[in-house]
């Protein structure tokens, strides 16, 4: 069982509750790996992201929560490395690359994840979604240059231009518009999003609601140097104790 803090970091359930939900998520991981089977590594991944959220949502020690993390980052590592071998027949959920990527930055795992990640086998992958995934381990990986044949035409508004913006922000070392740059893409991209999914977990019977972190924030907070001051209705996505065990106040 998780070590837990006295009091939930997310208010909206006890920390009793995403611990149990962090349980149930590390017993589906433990039969998952039983059946030694490519075709699970993803989901194993995911799944260490989602305990992560829950344990961090309970008031876990960070050192806790890194754990699942590395438990991401290893399983995403493998099931691309797979994907030579058998290959993915596309990028359904971007979303699922992006945290996977910030789990392995938050670990310190990123040289290797990446490796993985530039020698997949992804078919039918349109451009948009290449030039972002390639800004998001340009950025990870702690380059300065844009990645070769950027190009973020026909890309939905939920990763352009504000999501890009913030890792352009990041790329450019701009401490000055980094704060702005998070700010809107988390109140106006992933907040309202990750709002709809928690209104729908919480009235669930039983409830699978884990919290709504971004752990790819905590990541470019972590390259950055720190957390900047935000508001509390956007520090409610970033995991702040990941990137800096010392949080700015809000700035409004």
């Amino acid at each position: 069982m998780p070590t837990r803090q006295s009091a939930a970091r997310d208010p909206a359930k006890p920390a009793s509750h995403f611990s149990k939900v962090a349980g149930l998520y590390r017993q589906q991981i433990t039969a998952a790996m039983t059946l030694n089977s490519h075709a699970v590594l993803g989901h194993i991944a995911d799944t260490h992201v989602r305990a992560a959220r829950a344990l961090y949502s309970a008031g876990a020690p960070v050192a806790e929560c890194l754990v699942q993390l590395a438990g991401a980052a290893s399983f995403f590592t493998q099931d691309m490395a797979a994907s030579r071998t058998h290959p993915h027949p596309g990028l359904p959920n971007i979303e699922f690359f992006i945290e996977s990527l910030g789990a392995a930055c938050l670990c310190d795992d990123i040289v290797s994840c990446t490796q993985a990640f530039r020698t997949a086998n992804i078919q039918n992958v349109p451009a948009w979604q290449q030039s972002v995934l390639a800004l998001v381990v340009t950025v990870f990986e702690g380059k300065t240059t844009l990645p070769q044949g950027f190009d973020l035409q026909g890309a939905p508004s939920e990763w352009a231009p504000l999501f890009t913006d913030m890792f352009l922000v990041v790329m450019r070392k701009d401490h000055a518009a980094f704060p702005e740059a998070l700010e809107a893409y988390f109140r106006e991209r992933w907040g309202p999003s990750a709002d709809r999914v928690a209104r729908r977990d919480i009235a669930a019977k039983p409830s699978p609601y884990v919290g709504k972190w971004a752990f790819h924030s905590a990541a470019l907070c972590k390259l950055m140097g720190g957390v900047p001051p935000l508001s509390k209705k956007v520090l409610q996505y970033v995991p702040a104790e990941l990137a800096c065990p010392t949080i700015a106040p809000p700035s409004t």
